[in-house]
């Protein structure tokens, strides 16, 4: 026992820098997985759900067959090895006073023992197990992080494993995943063992290690039916097989290389026989994904490496990741002919044949080989003195670990569709109307809903028509209409690799979303890094009714039928304000043109100003927005009421399309704008609203699904 203890403390004494690491990953990692995000991602449900009816039905088969059996295999085992025997003991425990009372019978009936294990083991929706996928995936993430300091320490050096090992515990969406029961993480970790494996095989060229390599490819392909960890596996085996500068063709043919071609099949299908049982469904559920991925596209996609200049890795560590590819193909031709056997490949599938990076979740299983890169060249460039190299790792690493902590931080706290579930079950007025989506809250018996959504009522003059009170949007959903960006290729970099923001500002859907948020009661937000569903609950306001003196009578404005299909928008001539006044603006509006009558489109738009705008897409202080259109030949009569912002100087009013096309036409007429005849007390700043300014981020996201 004292000969263990004295072998621990060595260890620990000679490898306190990778463990120092390994327990920072492992805090932003396992902080935080409850409550963690909610329970509502539509993939999660794959892994644990399906996982929970092969433990009750008895069977390996994985039902699903869109991703290889591994992952469902893995916590198939880790429920019935060690989390279902945990939870009932715990039962027990819990109810030990019931046992003793008799209240509970032992062994339990049939239907007590189901009713138990379906309400207090796996939990009401299979919750529970929700968190046992959670905490298996979060130590597979941990995992990643010494086996990259391996293949960082067996490529080059102990220090470039080491500064390797450090940007991964500390990447941003390392930690997010790593709090979701997803196969990405998985992906990473099998992918970068398969790596090392294949390292291996080239510098001990032993049977042991080409049978080991076999197993980890085997076990790499049977996560997301990857086939990345095959390539660096034979440029091993081609690499070793030359004899000073000739290939040997005895070597390239010797019985290891068979026998580690072998042990892949024979692993995989050990591990996915029920794929090929079901091999017709399994074919087309692998067919779906390859659809959604839109396989075959031979398109590149420029978004996902600007992602990872701007969030996930942050600009400092992308520029020395760029170093370190040209470091090392100067110095270390070899390592990096490894590593590019990884990164090529899987960036010209993801970024080029297909739009897989459209979903910045799947570039998770590159980001150990690219951080490898930074690595090297912050150790070639600094090298000579630790304390600067230690400075400069710290410096490169304040993007990715800032995001990493808010988002373990804030992932300790309720979920945002509890929060506001409570709150309105103690605020909100019973019988008010509501405008929201039909799954989120309130849900209360005697509640009234009407529609929100982008096809019928979207804006609060639209809900306000439709006889609401109050309005709750979900950026969940709503942020839908702004993932155009997310297709970014070459001919629009410049327009695309900084998000666009001011365009996607100056549509209807952005407007509309920030004039909710103006007019916020109660905000359900985290930070735009934790991925969770934002809500905000608005209450449409109520002008007081003051007398108004007309201040201008405009002209009409017209707008078609030629569009420029980026911003068409024309408006009046600008007019002075008094701030903290209120105005009225009434006009008639018209569509004519091809437009379909299902498609609302075309209204008006209300921008106070502090300086003379000098372009159409100026925003304003604020900006208001009228309803839309929604038949053509007809003229609507609408009606806007806005305060003047203080320090505000002029009023434009424009005529907006974001749908104009064809021969479309778009009328104002009779335009008349009022001003009150003293300033008006700005109603937000007494309750029930709670002005608060709203990330930008949260409204435009920079991610699909902010994921």
């Amino acid at each position: 026992m004292r000969r263990l203890i004295i072998e621990i403390m060595n260890f620990v004494r000679k490898h306190w820098l990778l463990l120092l690491v390994v327990l920072i990953g492992a805090i932003v990692r396992l902080v935080g997985i409850y409550p963690g995000f909610n329970a509502y991602h539509s993939d999660e449900p794959i892994f644990y759900g399906y996982t929970v009816d092969m433990v009750v039905n008895k069977t390996l088969d994985p039902i699903a067959y869109c991703y290889g059996s591994l992952v469902q295999l893995m916590h198939y085992i880790s429920y019935r090895v060690f989390f279902i025997p945990i939870s009932w003991l715990s039962y027990y425990f819990r109810h030990y006073d019931d046992l003793l009372l008799g209240l509970i019978h032992l062994p339990m009936t049939v239907v007590d023992s189901k009713r138990v294990f379906w309400e207090e083991i796996v939990g009401i929706r299979g919750v529970n197990a929700l968190y046992w996928s959670r905490y298996i995936t979060a130590v597979f993430s941990l995992g990643t992080i010494p086996v990259i300091y391996l293949v960082g320490k067996y490529l080059f050096n102990k220090k470039v494993g080491l500064i390797a090992a450090f940007f991964l515990a500390i990447n941003y969406k390392s930690v997010v995943y790593a709090h979701l029961g997803l196969p990405d993480a998985y992906s990473a970790f099998f992918l970068v063992l398969a790596f090392l494996s294949a390292i291996l095989v080239y510098q001990r060229q032993s049977s042991k290690y080409y049978v080991l390599a076999g197993i980890a490819s085997a076990l790499s392909f049977s996560v997301k039916y990857q086939f990345f960890s095959f390539f660096p596996l034979f440029l091993a085996h081609f690499l070793g097989s030359f004899e000073g500068k000739q290939l040997s063709l005895v070597k390239f043919f010797r019985k290891e290389a068979f026998i580690s071609f072998f042990t892949i099949p024979f692993v995989f299908l050990l591990i996915n026989p029920y794929v090929f049982v079901n091999f017709e469904k399994a074919l087309g559920e692998i067919r779906s994904g390859t659809g959604r991925y839109g396989v075959g596209t031979f398109k590149l996609n420029l978004y996902p490496f600007s992602y990872l200049f701007h969030y996930d890795y942050g600009w400092p560590l992308c520029l020395a990741i760029i170093l370190g590819i040209l470091i090392s193909f100067k110095n270390f031709l070899k390592q990096t002919l490894f590593l590019l056997s990884v990164v090529l490949p899987f960036y010209y599938m993801y970024t080029y044949y297909s739009h897989g990076a459209f979903f910045v979740r799947n570039m998770l299983v590159m980001t150990p080989f690219l951080i490898i890169f930074g690595s090297v060249a912050l150790w070639t460039i600094f090298k000579k003195s630790n304390i600067v190299l230690i400075l400069f790792c710290l410096l490169v690493a304040i993007i990715p670990a800032k995001n990493s902590i808010i988002t373990t931080y804030y992932l300790t706290k309720p979920w945002n569709y509890v929060l506001l579930s409570d709150w309105m079950r103690d605020n909100y007025p019973k019988g008010d109307v509501l405008a929201a989506h039909p799954f989120d809250p309130p849900g209360r018996e005697g509640d009234t809903k009407t529609e929100f959504y982008i096809g019928r009522n979207y804006s609060l003059a639209e809900h306000k028509v439709a006889g609401a009170k109050w309005a709750l949007i979900n950026f969940g959903w709503a942020s839908d209409d702004f993932y155009l960006w997310l297709t970014c290729d070459p001919r629009s970099f410049k327009q695309c690799w900084n998000k666009p923001l001011l365009l996607m500002r100056n549509t209807y859907n952005g407007l509309a979303a920030e004039e909710i948020a103006r007019y916020g009661v109660y905000y359900a937000v985290k930070p735009w890094q934790v991925p969770d569903s934002d809500l905000i609950l608005s209450k449409i306001p109520q002008w007081p009714d003051v007398k108004m003196t007309d201040v201008k009578i405009l002209p009409s404005l017209q707008l078609g039928p030629e569009c420029n299909n980026v911003l068409n928008r024309e408006w009046s001539e600008p007019i002075k304000v008094d701030p903290e006044h209120l105005y009225s603006i009434t006009a008639k509006l018209r569509r004519d043109g091809d437009i379909t009558n299902a498609q609302k489109d075309g209204f008006l738009r209300i921008d106070f100003y502090k300086d003379l705008p000098k372009t159409k897409d100026s925003l304003g202080m604020i900006s208001s927005i009228s309803e839309r259109l929604s038949q053509k030949g007809t003229w609507l009569e609408v009606e806007m009421l806005e305060r003047a912002p203080l320090g505000s100087r002029y009023l434009v009013i424009s005529l907006q399309s974001d749908a104009c096309k064809g021969e479309t036409v778009y009328q104002v007429e009779n335009i008349i704008v009022q001003n009150s005849l003293g300033p008006v007390e700005d109603v937000t700043t007494k309750p029930p609203y709670t002005k608060r300014e709203v990330d930008l981020d949260i409204i435009y996201p920079n991610s699909y699904g902010g994921f």
